[in-house]
């Protein structure tokens, strides 16, 4: 990409690490440097046009497919974005939609957890939208409506209701907290039982250009990333069985495929 349109566009990339810190009923941490595309979704095909080793709904170093993300009905990406968020009662105009989320490297993909950012037409954030996906093929959405006395966190809870880790419970309570994209992104999630904390996961990154040269220095230093994600979920459940943690059964997934959260503050 050209220096000129390089700047012109508002997608980039989000590079730091995964925490996760498990409290109980034993401890276990673990820690993962990683990157997340920051795409808006109108500038796909000027990103794949463009940008060296991008490419969209085509095999590349680092590629985008529509198919990986949202619902699975035959709407398109964008589309059913906006009629989830005018569903939800937002009904102003929608702007850009920004999805934080992991390529596909070399064709292969998994995303534990996507997060959708979406804009009015004068640039405000009105909606976040956390996508859930878990090793058996399912997905949830969590949605966050937000309200215009947005500051620099945006805190939002909700019940969980979507089976993700064989070793945790569904009875559990979400916290989302979350930092408008800038110069730098947070967001984490507190999961809490009846008895307090029970695990904190984290992704923190720094803002950079997505330009052909980012792609490929990202390309090398993080090899085959995507295949690692799923690698690392299967051993870090291997050592959290060893650990004598009992797995849990999973349920059926939730019929209604999106949950509304509740805002709980702003600071």
């Amino acid at each position: 990409m050209s220096n000129s349109t390089s700047e012109s566009c508002s997608s980039s990339v989000y590079e730091g690490y995964v925490l996760h810190n498990r409290i109980k009923p034993k401890k276990h941490k673990l820690k993962y440097n990683v990157f997340c595309l920051f795409i808006d979704l109108d500038e796909l095909p000027l990103l794949k046009e463009k940008v060296f080793g991008f490419g969209h709904n085509s095999i590349s170093l680092m590629s985008f497919y529509d198919r990986d993300y949202g619902s699975t009905n035959n709407m398109s990406l964008k589309s059913w974005i906006r009629k989830l968020i005018n569903d939800n009662g937002i009904n102003t105009p929608v702007g850009k939609i920004k999805l934080l989320c992991y390529p596909r490297i070399l064709g292969y993909i998994f995303n534990p957890i996507c997060n959708y950012f979406c804009y009015d037409d004068k640039g405000v954030l009105i909606a976040i939208i956390h996508e859930v996906s878990n090793t058996f093929g399912e997905k949830h959405f969590y949605f966050c409506k937000v309200e215009n006395k947005l500051k620099n966190f945006i805190r939002h809870e909700a019940k969980k209701c979507f089976y993700v880790s064989p070793f945790i419970k569904m009875n559990m309570d979400y916290s989302f907290k979350v930092k408008s994209p800038t110069d730098r992104i947070e967001i984490s999630i507190n999961e809490t039982d009846k008895n307090g904390p029970l695990l904190f996961a984290s992704f923190s990154g720094k803002n950079k250009k997505l330009n052909k040269w980012t792609i490929i220095r990202l390309f090398f230093f993080y090899p085959l990333m995507t295949i690692k994600v799923i690698a690392g979920i299967h051993w870090e459940a291997l050592k959290i069985w060893g650990k004598g943690i009992p797995l849990v059964k999973k349920p059926p997934p939730p019929t209604n495929l999106v949950t509304l959260t509740k805002i709980k503050n702003y600071n």
